[in-house]
């Protein structure tokens, strides 16, 4: 069974979400702090955590991470975050794929979905009835 984890990272906040062979599963990790680079190592140490309480080793397990474009200070916290996200799972010999969010926005159906189109359309891909309810509950949370 393939194990796909999701990674939405941020300077301050990272959503997690993997998705298994019968259930997903989201949470978001958060970290403040003006110390950048302890903020950032610290929501590394997280998101390994969770993605590998999830991860049984009898899994292939494939992550995606948002690769998102912002300009200056931001800009440069997160690249050395998906960096070290990269190395991290690297070391694991796990590989990282960095998707920018229009090329996954265009594999569900148009680069111009906002997050409501784009969480019904993942929705409709789902395979079974308990994963498309979680789904509707999560949106409904939105």
């Amino acid at each position: 069974m393939t194990l796909w984890v999701g990674i939405d990272p941020s300077t301050t906040k990272c959503g997690v979400a993997w998705l298994g062979e019968k259930e997903v599963y989201t949470t978001t990790i958060e970290h403040n702090g003006s110390d950048q680079m302890k903020r950032i190592f610290n929501m590394l140490q997280d998101i390994k955590a969770e993605v590998f309480a999830a991860y049984h080793f009898d899994n292939d397990l494939r992550i995606v991470c948002e690769e998102p474009y912002l300009p200056g200070k931001s800009h440069d916290t997160l690249n050395r975050l998906l960096g070290m996200i990269q190395y991290e799972f690297y070391e694991e010999e796990k590989r990282v794929r960095m998707v920018h969010p229009m090329t996954l926005k265009l594999y569900f159906g148009s680069g111009k979905l906002d997050k409501l189109a784009l969480a019904k359309a993942i929705q409709k891909k789902m395979p079974n009835d308990a994963m498309k309810k979680y789904i509707q509950t999560l949106i409904k949370h939105e």
